[in-house]
């Protein structure tokens, strides 16, 4: 490929030209590889002039179709013009760069340095507040037909437009189909969520333009809906941890919960709250649960928001449960720990034995027996304690792991009654469970 650019005589002892207006009005919106590829262009242009499509891709790291992708968008931009080498333009094509400020200011009257670096004579009759003498007045740069629209949209921004932002100002009506009243509420809106780029309010129109959106009613009445439920979509995200924007796809999940399913929000974070037992928890596994709970409640014939009800008999069912899991858990880390450190079981055994010991010496009251016995234990424990910590095992181990430990997940407080620590949260997880179980038995 040809780049075509007055060459100087050592490139690498030179600098290359980019103009303020690219980096203000051109680099914020570009890719970052577009403007990788652009400016190494540049480069080129002020050197060679030549570089195969394979070799730059090579130099910069990315494919020979980014590098074509790359000028198909500077030349949507202006900022390049695709030099053909036929009249069909179906052939390979050079390169030429523009220079930006004829296409965007009128510079017949402005006396341009010659050399990049020198600074700009002072321009006389400088305009009055708006702008600087080298910007056009909007009224005459203004592409015809656009109305009082660009200098409009230029007073909102607080700048002069460029020809290409002009452009897109008649594709926003000409094209799309958009009022005027829409679009000036659209920079008002995007303005006020400081979003003032160019391409942002063009996708902002668009996606409204595709929804129908003809007239501001409707785009307020729209933006409230929308802004409430991306509010919705934020919230649930951040409930399963984590903390970006939605998909399309997901957006799509989220919305048949509230708008198909009729869930409310506080049902769709108990839902949530179930993965926290699951790694890497997301909104399909979320989708799951709460398509089942739907499913329930229609069969039921009750709304999806409905809790059932948990007695305080299945409450202290649902004690007994935990309880027995903790239990039995516990007991398989313990045959585990017999099977790896077989000392521990015969230390155990030992202790079971002294223990009997030292019940009978307190019964007989023998308090120097009962002394000797509980000595022994002592040192025991302290034994088997050690040897657990050498095997990398806690000494907790073989305790059974109780959900609440003011009340071992007996459901019962210390001083009789229910146990007010973990009533609520067992309560909870009651009707998870019920709900499961009643669902395990109809499959």
């Amino acid at each position: 490929m040809n780049y075509s650019k007055p060459k100087l005589n050592n490139i690498l002892m030179s600098d290359i030209p980019v103009e303020n207006i690219f980096i203000s009005e051109f680099l914020p919106d570009a890719p970052g590889d577009f403007v990788k590829i652009y400016l190494y262009g540049r480069l080129q242009a002020e050197a060679s002039g030549v570089m195969p499509e394979k070799d730059m891709a090579l130099e910069l790291g990315v494919t020979e179709e980014r590098i074509m992708e790359a000028w198909d968008y500077w030349e949507s931009w202006g900022a390049i013009r695709k030099r053909y080498l036929d009249e069909e333009g179906t052939v390979t094509f050079g390169i030429e760069f523009v220079n930006l400020k004829e296409q965007m200011f009128d510079t017949a009257d402005i006396q341009i340095a010659d050399n990049y670096g020198e600074e700009f004579p002072p321009v006389e009759e400088a305009e009055p507040v708006g702008g600087p003498a080298m910007f056009r007045d909007a009224e005459e740069a203004a592409p015809e037909g656009s109305g009082n629209l660009v200098p409009l949209i230029e007073e909102k921004l607080g700048r002069p437009l460029g020809i290409t932002e002009m452009q897109k100002i008649l594709s926003w009506r000409d094209d799309l189909g958009i009022s005027q009243e829409v679009i000036t509420y659209c920079v008002d809106y995007c303005i006020a969520r400081g979003k003032t780029n160019f391409n942002y309010i063009t996708a902002t129109l668009e996606g409204w333009s595709e929804q129908g959106l003809t007239d501001v009613d409707l785009v307020e009445e729209y933006i409230s809906k929308f802004d409430e439920r991306f509010k919705q979509y934020k919230r649930v995200l951040k409930a399963l941890g984590l903390y970006r924007n939605p998909t399309e796809e997901e957006k799509r999940i989220l919305d048949s919960w509230f708008d198909e399913m009729g869930y409310n929000m506080p049902k769709i974070l108990e839902a949530c709250a179930k993965t926290a037992s699951i790694n890497n928890p997301n909104i399909n596994y979320v989708n799951a649960v709460l398509k089942g709970w739907y499913e329930e409640a229609k069969r039921d014939n009750r709304d999806v928001n409905s809790s059932q009800a948990v007695t305080n008999a299945k409450l202290m069912e649902y004690y007994s449960y935990i309880k027995e899991k903790a239990d039995r858990e516990a007991e398989e880390r313990l045959q585990e720990l017999y099977r790896t450190l077989p000392q521990v079981e015969a230390m155990d055994r030992q202790l079971g034995s002294l223990g009997v010991k030292l019940g009978r010496a307190l019964m007989s009251k023998d308090k120097a027996a009962a002394k000797e016995i509980s000595d022994a234990m002592e040192i025991l424990k302290q034994d088997r304690a050690i040897m657990l910590a050498e095997n990398n095992f806690d000494i907790d181990y073989t305790s059974p792991r109780y959900k609440c430990k003011e009340c071992g997940d007996t459901g019962i407080a210390e001083m009789g009654g229910l146990c007010q620590a973990c009533r609520e949260a067992r309560r909870v997880e009651a009707e998870i469970w019920l709900r499961e179980r009643e669902t395990q038995g109809t499959k």
